[in-house]
């Protein structure tokens, strides 16, 4: 089971890269697009490597957006978006991220 801290810090790090991206004010955070391939199988890698396996059992749908980063859904419901930062790849978790009032995930 993935820590509090890990989920605090992914969490902490889309608020920050949503509400730059939305304002365009923080050009030292800068999300890029998620690895290439098939968006499916990424999304399930990297959502697989960043939470417990009960935040998403299984991806049911996923696609690329215009960004380059992934929208995927997972067979319970819960909402991911996939990309990549200076440090890797990143997951969050969309209704982690609407509960701390950032829309756009």
């Amino acid at each position: 089971m993935r820590s509090c801290l890990q989920r605090a810090f992914v969490s902490a790090v889309a608020i920050v890269v949503f509400s730059c991206e939305a304002s365009n004010s923080c050009a030292q955070v800068r999300a890029s697009p998620a690895p290439q391939g098939d968006a499916a199988a990424v999304a399930r890698r990297i959502i697989k490597d960043k939470f417990d396996e009960t935040a998403c059992p299984a991806v049911t749908k996923a696609n690329r957006l215009g960004d380059g980063s992934i929208s995927a859904v997972c067979n319970n419901g819960e909402r991911f978006r996939v990309f990549s930062m200076q440090t890797g790849p990143m997951a969050v978790k969309c209704s982690e991220v609407a509960r701390m009032g950032v829309a756009g995930c």
